[in-house]
């Protein structure tokens, strides 16, 4: 036989970090490549769906989170009628509401000049049109007023004629492949400031004092960003200066404990002409029921993946150590030791492992980007590592690999040396 120099050749570090034991276990995987390289896919196939699919459970999580979570209430109720504001206000009197806010608004078209916009668009990266082109007003109803005034640490008869300036802006924009996030301040005002503006539709004034500019929401604006100005007003004002604009459309925003009986009451006992109910607590509940069944689903898939991995790794390892026992017998036979013989073994695991992780890992996260990238479209979120996902992964592999070399050593002890020797020279 002629063997050269070449396929002799071991690495330095394997020779002084683990003695005769690392070199003998590094040429046996040498020797037997074909059966190595099956190994290794299996474990790389594994450990990259695992840490794919985790990821992208996660981020449908926290997508689910951020959507429903972020909202303040449970029920919105929407109204369309004359009556509209009459049969409002009598559910957000019904029993079992912890808090309702009965929100009517109006857009106003006014003048560029009108508002003092800090922020537009084609300011910083030249393509769009005018953030914030007009102002929207928006009334609570009396109670929903009263609780947001307390919440901002204002009295209530002291706001009543004047305006609570919400100018916070938040979008994302993509141009030449790159996407751009911009948030902030589209304006400045100060309390005592006056704002002025004229309706471009009907021509009437209007002049409202500044009570404070905030950024906190109302529970009927949360997770909403309308990027304009938008002014917060007293029931009062409202009644003496909109109301007459027959402004239809009204939403009772509801925070209540049991959604689902609420929603039953107001379609049961409310003589409701025109109106939609949207329960988000059970939306939320039958998401996150669907994305479960989703989860089980992915999850089943890995541990069949998985399965058939373990196996072929399982037939593939105990399958080539048994057919070397004879020269494993021959290594004790002339003095090897048994802590050399156990680390030659353990080693040939820790390669295995290794390199299954060392290709498996970076592939995962390929596929986690992969599936981050395409729920950007929906969210945008930035990338979070699926550290969880790969220490799981790591550590099945490495116990996976330790029960089956410690099963094959186990296996090889029960072994006579002279037969097991004595069966190979026959």
């Amino acid at each position: 036989m002629k063997i050269s120099r070449r396929e002799l050749r071991c690495p330095r570090v394997i020779d002084k970090l683990f003695g005769i034991g690392g070199k003998l276990a590094y040429r046996n995987l040498q020797r037997a490549k074909a059966k190595y390289r099956t190994t290794v896919i299996s474990i790389v196939v594994s450990v990259a769906v695992f840490i794919g699919v985790y990821s992208f459970i996660g981020l449908v999580s926290f997508a689910t989170r951020f959507y429903y979570e972020s909202s303040q209430y449970q029920l919105l109720v929407y109204i369309y009628d004359e009556n509209a504001y009459e049969d409002a206000k009598a559910i957000a009197a019904l029993e079992g509401i912890e808090r309702a806010e009965i929100m009517r608004r109006k857009y106003f078209s006014v003048e560029p000049a009108q508002q003092p916009i800090l922020f537009r668009q084609e300011d910083m990266y030249g393509v769009g049109e005018t953030s914030g082109d007009g102002i929207i007003v928006v009334t609570l109803g009396e109670e929903g007023y009263d609780s947001y005034c307390r919440e901002l640490g204002v009295e209530p008869d002291t706001a009543k004629d004047k305006a609570i300036v919400i100018a916070y802006f938040d979008y994302t924009v993509e141009e030449n492949g790159k996407r751009y996030h911009f948030e902030g301040e589209l304006a400045e005002y100060g309390g005592g400031d006056i704002i002025e503006f004229t309706d471009l539709n009907t021509g009437k004034a209007y002049e409202l004092p500044v009570l404070l500019q905030t950024d906190k929401m109302p529970i009927c604006l949360s997770g909403s960003t309308y990027n304009m100005v938008m002014l917060i007003v007293s029931e009062n004002w409202w009644e003496e200066n909109v109301y007459q604009d027959n402004v239809q459309d009204i939403g009772i925003y509801i925070c209540c404990e049991d959604a689902d009986a609420l929603e039953e009451t107001i379609r049961r006992d409310c003589d409701l002409k025109s109106f939609n109910i949207y329960n988000y607590d059970a939306e939320y509940r039958s998401t996150q029921g669907m994305y479960l069944a989703v989860a089980i689903f992915l999850y089943g898939f890995i541990v069949v993946v998985s399965l058939i991995g373990v196996t072929n790794i399982f037939n593939t390892v105990t399958t080539n150590i048994e057919l070397r026992a004879p020269e494993f017998a021959m290594c004790k036979s002339v003095g090897m030791t048994g802590g050399e013989f156990r680390r030659m073994f353990w080693l040939e695991g820790l390669f295995y492992g290794g390199k299954g992780l060392l290709l498996g890992i970076p592939l995962g996260i390929l596929i986690s980007l992969g599936f981050h990238k395409a729920m950007g479209e929906g969210i945008v979120t930035k990338y979070r590592l699926p550290v969880g996902g790969i220490l799981m992964a790591s550590a099945a592999v490495f116990i996976l690999m330790f029960c089956i070399m410690r099963y094959s050593m186990k296996k090889f002890y029960g072994k006579n040396i002279i037969e097991t020797i004595r069966n190979e020279n026959i």
